[in-house]
């Protein structure tokens, strides 16, 4: 199995200044926030760079697990300047002085190793491994603020649902395993290529499944009933990352899945997707009107 540090080199670069932010704020207990706060930014800056010295190269690592193909490098800058705008709009803010900025740029940074690790995947595994790195973080972020009840609520709310999603996901992927042996992404596609799908409930079982998962991930109806309540109690710097990054995260991980195992043959599956993507919008929409917490309203917008 051929690792290929340079193919996952933004992942690595971005993990490491997770690591560096909490151990210098460890070791050297009163070093300032700004400071924290440019050594998160240089991390994401080289992410950033790592990512665009791959375009066009379609590195492989892990045997093929992890492909750092153009789409996955687009998606990597959209959640790394998400990640950035995050920070700053949490160093600019002072809401009680709730926030301990080493966990909070480190956790942002983890967070967005996850996000990168969904949509660079080639196998449910990792798209699976990357989804809970990524919730894991959240569901600290969201309970940042310690000290205020309707954080906690939120955080604790989102944990019960985030795991209950994981767990249609988890079955998901178990359906589709259990139906072509593989979690390979491309083996995925063969099987769907060289059998009639509609003749195997347990493939269409897992599809239905994973796209619940995913579907929990960016709020789609009816599967967005936890967005509110942790968009309201959440630090409004969370909310912003939450409502930008997470949800690309989500998208992207389906659309991979989606055109990888489908060969481009697609229509059953986009007519489903469409569907909850009307009802999303519709449902949405309406009940945004009658918000009147701007949070609750985007959330459900």
């Amino acid at each position: 199995m051929s690792f290929n540090l340079f193919a996952i080199s933004p992942i690595i670069a971005l993990a490491l200044t997770g690591f560096l932010v909490i151990g210098l704020s460890l070791v050297f207990s009163r070093i300032s926030k700004s400071m924290l706060l440019i050594i998160s930014l240089l991390g994401l800056a080289a992410s950033a760079y790592f990512s665009l010295s791959l375009w066009n190269e379609n590195a492989l690592a892990f045997g093929g697990m992890v492909r750092a193909d153009n789409f996955s490098l687009v998606f990597n800058v959209i959640f790394l300047i998400g990640a950035a705008l995050s920070m700053m709009l949490a160093f600019s803010q002072h809401e009680g002085g709730y926030l301990l900025y080493a966990e909070f740029f480190a956790i942002t940074a983890f967070a967005t190793v996850g996000m990168m690790l969904m949509v660079a995947s080639s196998n449910l595994l990792v798209i699976f491994l990357g989804l809970e790195t990524l919730s894991i973080s959240l569901y600290i972020l969201v309970g940042i603020k310690r000290t205020e009840e309707k954080s906690l609520e939120a955080a604790f709310k989102y944990f019960l649902l985030g795991a209950f999603a994981s767990g249609f996901l988890l079955y998901g992927i178990a359906f589709i395993y259990g139906s072509t042996g593989s979690l390979d992404l491309q083996e995925v596609a063969n099987f769907i290529l060289g059998a009639s799908i509609k003749d195997n409930p347990l493939m269409i079982l897992g599809g239905l499944l994973i796209i619940v998962g995913l579907g929990f991930k960016v709020a789609m109806f009816p599967f967005h009933m936890w967005a509110p309540d942790v968009y309201q109690g959440a630090p409004t710097p969370i909310t912003a990352f939450m409502s930008t990054g997470s949800k690309a995260a989500g998208f992207a991980a389906m659309l991979r899945v989606l055109f990888s195992t489908t060969d481009g043959t697609v229509s059953d599956w986009v007519t489903v997707l469409w569907v909850i993507s009307v009802l999303t919008m519709f449902f949405g929409n309406i009940v945004a009107l009658v918000q009147k917490n701007i949070k609750r309203m985007l959330a459900y917008s």
